[in-house]
């Protein structure tokens, strides 16, 4: 294939499905195509990406996904060509009235990121893709507008993304978008940032069927929610959630927490982090509240009120210290408690069908763990190899097109 350049794709979100596209099409294309990542975040990661902070910088906390389950042959190699590696014991379920801890085996393999920082799951995606691939981070996409130029038209050209942030000023340009996680495509968007989806609204200048019919689906899909508080410990205090006999514990019979994950953290490792994570029920009870150090409130602008973060705080610690067993969190903590609410993650629903994630007169794909695959819905799996498949469609589009 020639080196001459044939297309430019410009992924939102880079999360380890926004990455794996990335991957994916720069291996297949090289220097032939140009592959930009928008992510709202620091850095790499999605529902993936660990917490770090300069303050403290051995520290690293896993505050959205602790461990990836991976249950094909198919994803277990993808996790470990990105580096992932495999974990074994210490998950299982939590009584709340007892205490009782019940180590469970689900099927499949357990994997974190290398060094266990989940992060490095999607760092590692892009590593080594070469200068066609660039990354911009703390970048919020909110704007989108396909258009034709004079220019590109006279040279049969069908036209571009133009992607804008808040202020409309231009971020960057692609021939071909991907969606890498449904924020710009779905309506729960207008509920945390006040204005339409940004794909909707483009989608309504362009009146293509098939990118309707995406979008439909798109709009079907329900999120459950999750409020995440985290802290770190350290000294006795962390000695004695690491004696505990679990690392990830589903939390049975407590309306206010779901799951409660402890992590060794720390330049040493003889830190630890503890990460909460609320029931469904109690954060959707307590909507607009985002978290004050959040990507969604410090990039785009959502609201969040430090006083109702400060109560739900206190609500999920105090639930915490009701079971049995559980050390008690002391009034301070080297780093914490902070709050975070996951609300566009854990898709619950139908998956967006293969057919439904390429749009191709658009030139739209999908990719993320809201897209079919032949990994659950809603994991780290779906997300990984969503990017991958939707990545070598678009090396065919592009491929087929040059």
């Amino acid at each position: 294939m020639a080196t001459s350049r044939v297309g430019r794709v410009g992924i939102i979100g880079g999360g380890v499905g926004g990455c794996s596209a990335a991957k994916t099409i720069s291996n297949a294309l090289g220097s032939a195509v140009e592959v930009t990542l928008f992510e709202i975040g620091r850095g790499p990661g999605g529902r993936s990406a660990t917490r770090r902070t300069r303050e403290f910088p051995g520290l690293h906390i896993n505050h959205g996904a602790p461990t990836a389950q991976i249950v094909t042959e198919e994803g277990r190699k993808a996790i470990e060509a990105a580096g992932g590696e495999e974990v074994k014991g210490g998950h299982g379920t939590l009584n709340s009235s007892t205490g009782e801890f019940q180590e469970k085996e689900e099927g499949g393999w357990l994997f974190v990121g290398e060094g266990g920082v989940m992060g490095n799951l999607a760092a590692s995606l892009i590593e080594g893709t070469g200068a066609n691939v660039k990354t911009k981070y703390n970048s919020m996409v909110r704007g989108l507008e396909r258009v034709r130029g004079l220019e590109r038209a006279a040279n049969g050209d069908d036209g571009y993304w133009i992607l804008r942030n808040g202020a409309g000023e231009i971020l960057g340009e692609a021939d071909w978008l991907v969606v890498a996680g449904s924020g710009v495509a779905h309506p729960r968007w207008t509920a945390t940032f006040g204005n339409e989806p940004p794909l909707v609204e483009a989608a309504k200048a362009l009146g293509d069927s098939q990118l309707d019919s995406s979008l439909k689906a798109i709009a079907s899909q329900r999120a459950s929610p999750v409020i995440a508080v985290f802290f770190v410990l350290s000294g006795s205090e962390a000695q004695r959630w690491l004696d505990l006999p679990f690392k990830v514990a589903k939390i049975e019979g407590n309306e206010v927490l779901g799951k409660v994950m402890i992590q060794r953290t720390g330049e040493e490792g003889n830190e630890v982090a503890v990460v909460l994570h609320s029931s469904r029920a109690f954060a959707e009870t307590n909507k607009g509240v985002y978290g004050s150090t959040s990507s969604a409130k410090r990039v785009g602008g959502a609201k969040s009120d430090k006083g109702k973060e400060d109560e739900l705080n206190a609500m999920m610690l105090e639930a915490l210290a009701k079971i049995p067993q559980i050390p008690e969190v002391p009034m301070t903590c080297k780093y914490g408690p902070v709050l975070h609410r996951w609300g566009n993650a854990f898709v619950v629903g139908e998956g967006l069908s293969r057919e439904n994630s390429m749009c191709r007169n658009a030139k739209v794909a999908f990719c993320g763990d809201y897209v079919e695959t032949d990994a659950p819905l809603s994991s780290i799996e779906c997300a990984l190899l969503a990017g991958k498949q939707t990545g070598e469609a678009i090396v065919k589009e592009i491929k087929g097109g040059a």
